[in-house]
């Protein structure tokens, strides 16, 4: 196994590297922000009739959480990111799934960008309250988790194209799997527990917000 993984540092494969850990974390908040910036563009390039009805769905999220129970609110705060990290998750598992695995943080900008450009034109400077009270905790912690879910994704797709690429042998899967299985468990821990914070902020501060 030494032999093996020793070889395989020394001649790598034709897959692309992500064993900067730092670069391709800020690579992927790149594209987390840039799907931010286009929602909001696009909330502000909306006519009449899509803001209508977007205003319907957002006005009725934000009356739901306003009146809805603190367990209902941690489970509707945890769907909200957790599918996006069970995606990330499955998506792991297939070899050439990387372009969509790129595209969560995209996915999940574009939909932070958008609500949160809709909240301040609906709500005017209380927006900025209900953003920084009530969005932005749960968004940052919960948007960090998918960004590591989206590279452990990639990283085991890749490890999967590189063993159906070559000759070598997938001694290396085992132990992958189950160090991937355990940074996931941990990862929707980190995200129950900002469903958690999000909810207990929620309970304090909707009625005063809204």
């Amino acid at each position: 196994r030494t032999r093996y993984m020793l070889k395989t540092k020394r001649t790598g494969s034709n897959i692309p590297n992500t064993s900067n850990t730092k670069v391709f974390i800020i690579a992927l908040m790149a594209i987390m922000l840039l799907g931010v910036l286009i929602g909001t563009l696009a909330f502000c390039n909306m006519n009449s009739n899509d803001v209508s009805n977007l205003s319907f769905i957002t006005q009725g999220f934000i009356k739901n959480r306003a009146e809805q129970t603190f367990i209902k609110t941690i489970a509707a705060s945890f769907s909200s990111a957790g599918v996006l990290a069970l995606i990330c998750f499955l998506l792991g598992f297939c070899a050439i799934a990387q372009p969509v695995e790129l595209l969560i943080p995209l996915f999940r900008g574009l939909g932070l960008g958008t609500s949160i450009a809709y909240i301040y034109s609906c709500y005017g400077v209380r927006g900025f309250f209900i953003t920084f009270i009530m969005i932005i905790p749960h968004a940052v912690i919960s948007s960090i988790a998918i960004i590591i879910a989206a590279r452990e994704s990639i990283r085991l797709s890749n490890l999967f194209t590189s063993i159906a690429m070559s000759t070598k042998t997938d001694i290396e899967m085992r132990s992958s799997i189950k160090l991937y299985l355990l940074k996931f468990l941990i990862l929707f821990g980190i995200i129950g527990i900002s469903s958690l914070i999000d909810s207990i902020l929620t309970f304090v501060f909707a009625r005063v917000l809204f």
